[in-house]
């Protein structure tokens, strides 16, 4: 889903309760390192820096989806806070043109699994895995991230409903490995061929047995769409950006240039209904061909989808989402897998990093420019000016955290972060399915009259919470199980 929708009802919820390759952190205080799990350069060194990111993207996202860490309750609760709404400003998506911090949150995730990407193409490749089944792979890889994001859209009525996006998950563990480690066979016997095979084959299964039960209660999925979950997107992106990532260099620079530019000119040939307001805040002149719902994006939907198997048509989404994002998204997550290029061949990760972040600030100025002239800068829409500064800024944030990183000694002072990237994928399923789980167990521990008097209470319960899938992340690090869409 987009970083500020809603988790999907659940009957039972109380009221008031992106993937990548997850890669671990190696440090004096965290062993016991499955090995080949986790992101490494050619010379065998960490790199930290993807696993502290993917931390911090997911330290911000997973204590409330709706709006980090619940600041836009608090600014409710107290409207006179000088902090509160602030805070609620920067954790909340601006109302259509501009930029606030938790606009970056989705950018970061589709970044950084492009990251992922190329680190885990390099790992297969050195481990003996043939170009047709990393390329199976990839086509599973995004079959099942679009699956997920389809599976958490359906309407709970029974168990099945409620396991199915768990189910879709399995997928992502070492079924062979455990099915060598359960035949007493070591791993190093299982040719990879046999076990891409036979983990493609279980995906296969999976996915088929999650689509017939949902085309078999299109109901239950009610009003759904593509545009406003982060996962069908990031799938429908990956398999093409995958493709690019075989490419030369100046190939994928041409690539996202044709991409971004070819997406704008498709807002600018398409003609906006002239009686037709947009909500919120109406753009004039060129910028009125993004206006929210009067654009070529919604047109399309509003076609597209009422095409598929639905129970409710379809006739917009108030936030201006669409299904169109995953062109721009291509370029995103290509970029994301060019720096792990970068990453992987790189010698020296302190000049790389200030050669990133050169690269990012002029991202930042060009896409700050576009977006005052040519293209405006609405993340809804994930315009190219949009594109281009979320990209830019995706650089920088590596690059700070590259090179604060960059030496072996620090390692251990990001494993809080690192420990919490792991099972990203997971630990998100469960943010957006059991919240409201997780806070009706912590009151059985609290006493609920003190906690329902404190004016802090939303504050309190987004810790809880992010506090809770922390030790769980934790827990499986541990016990070194890891699912990795």
């Amino acid at each position: 889903m987009q970083s500020g929708v809603n988790p999907r009802p659940h009957p039972t919820r109380a009221a008031d309760a992106g993937l990548a390759r997850v890669t671990p952190l190696e440090s004096a205080s965290l062993r016991g390192m499955p090995q080949g799990s986790e992101p490494v350069q050619k010379s065998g060194r960490r790199i930290v820096a993807v696993d502290v990111l993917r931390g911090l993207v997911l330290m911000i996202l997973l204590p409330d989806l709706a709006g980090g860490f619940s600041f836009y309750e608090m600014a409710d609760k107290n409207p006179s806070h000088w902090a509160w709404a602030p805070l609620a400003a920067q954790f909340q998506h601006v109302a259509w043109s501009g930029v606030a911090l938790w606009d970056l949150v989705m950018p970061l995730f589709v970044f950084l699994v492009g990251v992922s990407m190329a680190l885990s193409a390099e790992q297969r490749r050195n481990a003996g895995h043939s170009p047709h089944h990393r390329l199976v792979h990839a086509i599973l890889r995004g079959a099942t991230l679009v699956v997920l994001g389809l599976s958490l859209q359906l309407g709970v009525q029974t168990r099945i409903d409620e396991l199915l996006p768990y189910l879709v998950l399995t997928s992502g563990l070492p079924v062979v490995e455990w099915w060598a480690r359960a035949m007493r066979r070591d791993r190093a016997q299982v040719e990879p061929a046999a076990s891409t095979m036979a983990s493609s084959i279980y995906t296969i299964f999976v996915l088929c047995m999650a689509i017939a039960w949902m085309g078999a209660h299109v109901e239950r999925l009610g009003d759904y769409q593509l545009g406003n979950q982060i996962l069908v997107l990031m799938g429908l992106a990956y398999f093409p950006a995958y493709l690019l990532l075989g490419c030369r260099f100046g190939t994928q620079v041409m690539a996202i240039i044709v991409l971004l530019t070819g997406y704008a000119l498709l807002f600018v040939m398409y003609t906006p209904a002239p009686q037709q307001a947009p909500p919120g805040d109406a753009l004039t002149g060129l910028f009125a061909h993004w206006n929210n719902g009067n654009n070529v994006a919604a047109a399309f939907d509003r076609w597209f989808l009422n095409l598929l198997p639905r129970q409710t048509a379809y006739v917009g989404n108030a936030h201006g989402y669409h299904t169109l994002q995953f062109v721009p998204l291509i370029a995103n997550m290509l970029m994301g897998a060019m720096v792990g290029c970068a990453l992987v061949r790189a010698k020296d990760l302190g000049r790389l990093a200030l050669r990133l972040a050169g690269l990012g600030l002029a991202g930042l100025a060009l896409g700050t420019l576009l977006g005052a002239t040519l293209v405006p800068l609405v993340k809804s829409l994930w315009t190219s000016s949009w594109a281009i500064f979320s990209m830019a800024s995706c650089v920088v944030m590596l690059a700070a955290v590259l090179y604060l990183f960059r030496r072996p000694e620090r390692a251990s002072l990001g494993a809080p972060w690192a420990v919490l990237g792991t099972n990203s994928m997971l630990l998100y399923v469960i943010a957006d399915t059991e919240r409201w789980r997780i806070l009706v167990w912590w009151r059985s521990f609290l006493d609920i009259e003190l906690v329902a008097s404190l004016s802090w209470r939303p504050l309190l319960q987004s810790c809880l919470v992010l506090l809770t899938l922390w030790v769980l992340a934790y827990v499986l690090y541990r016990r070194r199980i890891f699912v990795r869409i």
